[in-house]
Order: structure tokens, then C-alpha cells, then sequence
């Protein structure tokens, strides 16, 4: 569409990230509040994904449920949008240096760890804003009215580190998104190698694969994702200080056991699983359709 395959992912990326958030987002409310309930907090008494959903509407209404959108909603289009784009000129770049040939599982794992290092060290202040935003009420007096609201009195008072609370956390988790990418890469490969007359995977094959692959990589590193959470959001509950990384695993494991590493991973599964789903699905058709519009623009200028 734009005459560049890297920015035509790009966009794809954007548009499945706007999709799958504004249909997702009360799931990644309640998860965000189950990751931070640390047994200890009065404010936030939540215990399973339906009981924590009724109780945000019991006490903020359904308006509760989308407390966070607007960082979530940013957050995400930004997000695959600049994942796409660096994964798209990673794997051209690699796939240059094999000659054409197709990548190596560890080519796939590096373009995918590049392109989350990237994007993370980029949107982590808009994740640590949306996990804030999420965990407040709309009776709170010190809430958050809006994200440029959140952006100037963390600056105020945390200064400029304050928006990269629980980066190293981040940094680990961007192996997430390496193991992902590359269980997904492979199981492409493995469809086209057993369907060689398909030109293009099924939309339900899609699903099936980016559901497989999503699971696949937070069974294996959903930990940072708590450990995350509680050390971006330490300044809005008055906890205990968490003195980086090393501190929070300890704590949670003397007062949460290792269960306390997994709170909320199936909420979190629970919206992972539709949201991979239907970003993949959106950045697949996209990809697709700029990719024939091309094709055709090309056959055309030919002619």
C-alpha cells in the first residue's frame, strides 16, 4: 500500500493492536488487578477473574472495566506497529545474509527479541501509565484523569525514572515475545510445508497458531509480568517498597509462595488467547491485502 513492506506491516500492526484492545480491555483491567493484589492490600480485595469483574462493577459500574483504555489503546497500536515494522526489516535483513533462504529458528528468535527490545525500552512509560490507570477508581481522589495527567505528576513527583518503574522486569519479558514469534514462524512454515498447493494459511489456522505460540510463551515467562506490575504501580498503593527485581521475587515467594508468581495468569490467558487471536488474524489480512494491492500496482506499472 505505502510502497514499503516494512511500513505496510507497520500499519497492519496498528490496526490489529486498535482491534483486539478495544475489544479486550476489561479482561486486562482485571488482570492488571489481580497481578498487583499481593494478599495484603484493603483497596483491592479481588480473588478469580468473574468475582473481580463483578466487583469492579459493583463499585465503579461497567465504566470500571475500561479504566486504563486510552494508555491500553495507544500502548497497543504503538506497539505493533513498531513491532511489525522492526521485525519486517530484521527478517529481510537476515534473510538477505542466507541468500533468499528461508530463517533459521534462531534467526526468527533474534528479528523477534530485536524488534521487543525496541519496542519496549519505546512504550514503557505508556505501559506503566496504563497499569496505574487500570488499578484506580473512578472515586479516587488522586486518580489519574487522563494520560497527560498521569505523564505530568509522575514527572513531578518520581521524575523521568519514574516512567521506567520495573524496566529491567520488561527487558527479561522481551524474550515473550522471541519465543513467540518464533513458535509462530515455525508453525507457518510446518502448515506450508504440509498444504504446499495453499498459497496462504486459513483464517482458522491462524487463530489455532497464534493461540498455540501465545500460550506456549507465557507459560514460560509470565512471572515478569507480576513482578512487573508490582513495581510500576508501588507509589498508588503506599506498599512495602519493592528495591528492584531481586527484592520483589524474593518477597513474593516468603509471603505468596510461588503461586504469587502467577497470579492472574488465567485471566490473562483468558484475554490473551482472543486478543493474539484476533491481532494476528487482522495483522495477517492486512498484511495480505497491501501486500496483493502491491502486486497488482506492480503488474500494472509493468504493463
Amino acid at each position: 500500500m505505502t510502497g514499503s513492506k516494512s511500513l505496510d506491516e507497520a500499519i497492519a500492526g496498528i490496526g490489529a493492536g486498535m482491534v483486539s484492545t478495544l475489544t479486550l480491555h476489561p479482561l486486562e483491567t482485571v488482570k492488571t488487578r489481580l497481578q498487583v493484589h499481593d494478599g495484603r492490600i484493603i483497596a483491592l480485595k479481588h480473588n478469580g477473574t468473574f468475582k473481580t469483574m463483578i466487583d469492579i462493577i459493583k463499585s465503579d459500574g461497567y465504566k470500571g472495566l475500561y479504566q486504563g483504555l486510552s494508555p491500553n489503546l495507544i500502548g497497543n497500536t504503538v506497539s505493533w506497529g513498531i513491532y511489525f515494522w522492526i521485525y519486517s526489516m530484521k527478517k529481510d535483513q537476515y534473510s538477505k545474509q542466507n541468500n533468499g533462504e528461508r530463517l533459521t529458528k534462531t534467526q526468527h528468535m533474534r528479528a523477534s527479541y530485536q524488534a521487543g527490545l525496541i519496542t519496549q525500552v519505546t512504550t514503557t512509560p505508556i505501559w506503566l501509565i496504563k497499569t496505574r490507570m487500570c488499578i484506580q477508581t473512578p472515586s479516587d481522589p488522586e486518580r489519574y484523569k487522563s494520560i497527560i495527567d498521569a505523564a505530568r505528576k509522575i514527572y513531578k513527583y518520581e521524575g523521568i525514572k519514574g516512567f521506567y518503574k520495573g524496566m529491567v522486569s520488561t527487558l527479561v519479558g522481551t524474550s515473550h515475545g522471541a519465543i513467540q514469534f518464533m513458535a509462530y514462524e515455525e508453525m507457518k512454515i510446518i502448515y506450508k510445508n504440509r498444504y504446499p498447493e495453499k498459497d496462504n494459511s486459513d483464517a482458522l489456522s491462524y487463530i489455532v497458531m497464534a493461540a498455540s505460540s501465545k500460550v506456549f510463551a507465557t507459560l514460560i515467562t509470565y512471572p515478569y509480568q507480576v513482578i512487573r506490575a508490582r513495581l510500576q504501580v508501588i507509589i498508588i498503593l503506599n506498599n512495602e517498597f519493592y528495591n528492584g527485581c531481586i527484592d520483589a521475587i524474593k518477597k513474593i515467594y516468603i509471603r505468596e509462595g510461588v503461586s504469587g508468581y502467577y497470579k492472574g495468569m488465567f485471566t490473562n490467558i483468558f484475554r490473551v488467547l482472543p486478543n493474539t487471536c484476533v491481532t494476528f488474524l487482522v495483522y495477517e489480512t492486512l498484511s495480505r491485502c497491501f501486500s496483493k494491492k502491491n502486486k497488482k500496482e506492480t503488474n500494472n506499472d509493468i504493463n
